[in-house]
């Protein structure tokens, strides 16, 4: 059964599925949507999970839409007000992976800007942070995509010993 829902983001009725409702915000289904599209589902996601008062699902769909948009808009200060809701749900409710994920997208936009030591930076204190998780946990895969991320970018840095740890991490 699907459950309409509009949302403050938009005047148009979006539709989402129990799935959207219930699964973990990493692994909903997006298939067929655009980049932007993404960022709005996550965006009107994390409206209703807020409104309903499950804050941690809030802070996981805002920080995917805060990633993709400050990707989109290139805010590499990642200071829309999504971001921001983002981060402050993530830390009023100890929301780990929400910060890797941001963690994650400003890595991105690092390797973007050929910044390589910067991302690396980022990259491993999003890697700290997540420590204690359960890579296993799909909540968790913004860690495993932080490994992805650090090991590719110590590929094009040509720390390869580094960069299979990490890949290797991610992999498994």
């Amino acid at each position: 059964a699907a459950l309409a829902a509009a949302t403050d983001i938009s005047a148009q009725q979006q539709v989402f599925s129990g799935d959207d409702l219930t699964v973990s915000p990493y692994a909903i289904n997006t298939r067929g949507l655009t980049e932007p599209q993404v960022g709005k589902k996550h965006e009107a996601l994390a409206v209703i999970a807020e409104r309903a008062g499950d804050y941690q699902r809030a802070a996981r769909h805002y920080a995917v839409a805060c990633g993709i948009q400050s990707q989109e808009t290139r805010d590499f200060a990642m200071a829309s007000p999504i971001c921001n809701s983002a981060r402050t749900l993530a830390d009023q409710h100890g929301v780990v992976d929400a910060r890797i994920r941001i963690l994650v997208s400003a890595g991105v936009m690092r390797t973007w800007t050929f910044n390589f030591p910067a991302a690396v930076a980022t990259l491993k204190e999003a890697i700290a942070l997540g420590k204690d998780l359960n890579p296993d946990d799909p909540d968790s895969a913004p860690l495993v995509g932080a490994h992805q991320l650090l090991g590719s970018t110590l590929v094009e840095m040509s720390q390869f010993d580094e960069a299979r740890t990490s890949l290797t991490f991610g992999r498994d």
